[in-house]
Protein backbone atom coordinates (compact mmCIF):
# COMPACT_ATOMS: atom_id res chain seq x y z
CA UNK A 1 0.00 0.00 0.00
CA UNK A 2 2.84 2.36 0.77
CA UNK A 3 4.43 1.88 -2.65
CA UNK A 4 1.09 2.40 -4.38
CA UNK A 5 0.46 5.51 -2.28
CA UNK A 6 3.95 6.83 -3.08
CA UNK A 7 3.36 6.34 -6.82
CA UNK A 8 0.01 8.12 -6.59
CA UNK A 9 1.62 10.97 -4.64
CA UNK A 10 4.44 11.21 -7.17
CA UNK A 11 1.82 11.61 -9.90
CA UNK A 12 0.28 14.43 -7.80
CA UNK A 13 -2.98 12.50 -7.40
CA UNK A 14 -2.96 11.83 -3.64
CA UNK A 15 -5.75 14.35 -3.09
CA UNK A 16 -7.92 12.51 -5.65
CA UNK A 17 -7.11 8.81 -5.11
CA UNK A 18 -7.16 7.01 -1.76
CA UNK A 19 -5.31 3.75 -1.14
CA UNK A 20 -7.16 1.29 1.04
CA UNK A 21 -7.65 -2.42 1.65
CA UNK A 22 -10.42 -4.79 2.64
CA UNK A 23 -10.36 -7.36 5.42
CA UNK A 24 -12.52 -10.39 6.18
CA UNK A 25 -14.94 -10.68 9.14
CA UNK A 26 -12.72 -13.39 10.68
CA UNK A 27 -10.53 -10.61 12.13
CA UNK A 28 -13.37 -9.41 14.35
CA UNK A 29 -13.52 -10.37 18.00
CA UNK A 30 -16.86 -8.61 18.48
CA UNK A 31 -19.12 -7.34 15.74
CA UNK A 32 -22.42 -6.62 17.46
CA UNK A 33 -23.47 -4.08 18.26
CA UNK A 34 -21.21 -2.16 15.88
CA UNK A 35 -20.34 0.34 18.62
CA UNK A 36 -18.65 -2.51 20.53
CA UNK A 37 -16.75 -3.84 17.51
CA UNK A 38 -13.18 -4.99 18.16
CA UNK A 39 -10.40 -6.86 16.40
CA UNK A 40 -9.01 -10.22 17.48
CA UNK A 41 -5.74 -9.82 19.35
CA UNK A 42 -3.95 -12.45 17.26
CA UNK A 43 -4.50 -10.27 14.16
CA UNK A 44 -3.32 -7.01 15.73
CA UNK A 45 0.38 -7.42 14.77
CA UNK A 46 -0.72 -7.45 11.12
CA UNK A 47 -3.57 -4.97 11.40
CA UNK A 48 -1.97 -2.22 13.46
CA UNK A 49 0.54 -1.14 10.76
CA UNK A 50 -2.24 -1.21 8.15
CA UNK A 51 -4.55 0.83 10.35
CA UNK A 52 -1.72 3.26 11.10
CA UNK A 53 -1.09 3.77 7.39
CA UNK A 54 -4.79 4.27 6.67
CA UNK A 55 -5.29 6.72 9.55
CA UNK A 56 -2.19 8.66 8.49
CA UNK A 57 -3.59 9.02 4.98
CA UNK A 58 -7.23 9.50 6.02
CA UNK A 59 -8.23 6.37 4.11
CA UNK A 60 -10.93 3.89 5.10
CA UNK A 61 -10.48 0.31 6.24
CA UNK A 62 -13.02 -1.78 4.37
CA UNK A 63 -14.67 -4.88 5.81
CA UNK A 64 -16.10 -7.55 3.51
CA UNK A 65 -19.34 -8.39 5.29
CA UNK A 66 -21.77 -10.76 3.70
CA UNK A 67 -25.17 -10.07 5.29
CA UNK A 68 -26.86 -11.97 2.48
CA UNK A 69 -25.47 -15.31 3.71
CA UNK A 70 -26.56 -14.59 7.26
CA UNK A 71 -29.97 -13.57 5.99
CA UNK A 72 -30.63 -16.67 3.87
CA UNK A 73 -29.54 -19.03 6.64
CA UNK A 74 -31.91 -17.40 9.12
CA UNK A 75 -35.08 -17.21 7.04
CA UNK A 76 -38.25 -18.29 8.82
CA UNK A 77 -39.54 -21.71 7.82
CA UNK A 78 -42.23 -21.64 5.13
CA UNK A 79 -44.08 -24.77 6.34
Amino acid sequence: MEKIHNAISKADLANKIKVSTAVQPVILQESYPPSKGSFRQDYRPFLDPIIGFLVGNKSPLLLNMYPYFSFIHNLPSKH
